[in-house]
């Protein structure tokens, strides 16, 4: 009599990440539980692809759970279930892949300046596992809500400095999301205009920054510095104005424009100067401000310009106060019994008698003369005797001594003195 003995079922394993079978995509350097179970089984033996020691060797049956930390790439955990004796199909393997994503956070433009739109923009590697969801926060004041969870954001920022934007990137599977962040960084920059004024005279010398001057032809030169840490554009206006109270620059004088190249980052740039010719006037101010606003029902204003910059209040410049004063020019008349020289610079008196030289200057220090006395008097209207003249003729010459200021050191007028003969 045969007595018929049934086999034992085969094996039946089974294996889960965070409770999900199969392939699943988790955040890089996630961790997760493995929890499996091994029916129809003698034994358990775990293993992974990546030879991690947390999921490696034998493991309890059915029931039991492990801890698996860091996830950081690709890898199959693997339940391998031993056949109950008697059993002909041999073990039997149940395998459960784990695939890190990896967010990315990205923005452009690299150097990004104030009050111009950067775009952040989210990723997660590897791109085939997716679609992914993303969520952002940080530094974005002024995007709307639902733009948030796009991919791409862009925002505009109006003060310099770091700014900081946080992507939270999401993978669902079979309804449970596995969520990973990551922030970036980006440095907003902006240029820094700057300005400097001076006063050259016809000949290119820089004048003093206040004091007396002459009332003749000047030059002001304007100086553009880029203080800041970015680039200015090369188009913007610049002007200049004066004043006679130093309080208000109505009179706006020239809008030299800058139509080159940009303005780079510790550059400094000429504006195009500005011809001036003051007239004799007290208190006079000059100023040359960089990047003005162009207003044009008043022409010109001061204020914010075509530049967007860290600091819009140190755009000018102002040099004063300036007194004008006419230059000397200095002059000397001589006469004798109050008459001038005639066109031909003779003067003719009587044989015998005495007669009376005369001088009167402007803008002269003192006068001089080798045939009369003058004391180094500037003017002389009393007069001094020539004594009896006899000779037939005699020159007479003062020179006087000019102003400081003045484009002649001296200046001389002489007389000759023809003299009637008595007949023989």
């Amino acid at each position: 009599r045969i007595k018929v003995i049934k086999r034992p079922p085969s094996p039946t394993p089974s294996i889960q990440f965070n409770g999900q079978g199969g392939t699943l995509t988790v955040g890089y350097r996630d961790s997760g539980t493995v929890s499996w179970s091994c029916g129809n089984s003698s034994s358990a033996t775990a293993s992974n692809s990546a030879g991690s020691t947390e999921w490696n060797g034998t493991v309890t049956l059915a029931g039991s759970v492990q801890r698996i930390s860091n996830v950081t790439k690709i890898t199959d955990f693997t339940i391998t279930c031993a056949s109950l004796l008697g059993n002909l199909d041999g073990p039997k393997s149940a395998t459960v892949t784990v695939v890190p994503f990896t967010p990315q956070c990205s923005f452009a433009p690299a150097a990004p300046v104030i009050g111009t739109p950067v775009s952040w923009s989210g990723s997660a590697e590897p791109s085939t596992r997716g679609p992914y969801a993303f969520e952002w926060s940080g530094d974005l004041s002024g995007v709307s809500s639902s733009a948030l969870l796009d991919p791409t954001v862009s925002v505009s920022y109006s003060s310099i400095g770091v700014q900081t934007a946080v992507v939270k990137v999401s993978k669902t599977h079979n309804g449970v999301t596995f969520p990973k962040s990551v922030s970036c960084n980006v440095e907003v920059t902006a240029p820094d205009l700057t300005a400097t004024l001076s006063l050259k005279n016809a000949a290119g010398v820089v004048q003093p920054t206040s004091g007396t001057l002459y009332s003749e032809a000047y030059t002001l030169q304007g100086s553009v510095t880029n203080g800041g840490n970015a680039s200015a554009s090369g188009i913007f206006p610049n002007l200049y104005s004066y004043s006679s109270s130093g309080a208000s620059f109505s009179d706006w004088q020239q809008k030299p424009l800058f139509s080159s190249a940009d303005l780079l980052s510790g550059q400094s740039r000429d504006a195009n100067p500005l011809s001036w010719t003051p007239g004799p006037v007290a208190g006079y101010y000059f100023t040359f401000c960089a990047d003005q606003k162009i207003d044009s029902s008043l022409g010109y204003s001061a204020g914010a310009g075509e530049v967007k910059e860290s600091n819009e209040s140190n755009n000018c410049s102002t040099i004063g106060p300036y007194n004008f004063i006419p230059r000397p020019v200095p002059s000397v008349d001589l006469t004798i019994d109050n008459q001038l020289a005639g066109p031909n610079g003779n003067v003719t008196v009587d044989y015998g008698a005495a007669h009376t030289l005369r001088w009167t200057s402007k803008d002269v220090s003192s006068c001089s003369s080798q045939e009369f006395k003058t004391n180094t008097e500037k003017n002389n209207t009393s007069g001094v005797s020539t004594g009896a003249l006899t000779a037939v003729s005699y020159t007479y010459r003062i020179t006087c001594n000019s102003l400081s200021g003045a484009l002649v050191s001296s200046v001389t007028d002489s007389l000759v003195v023809n003299v009637t003969q008595l007949p023989d």
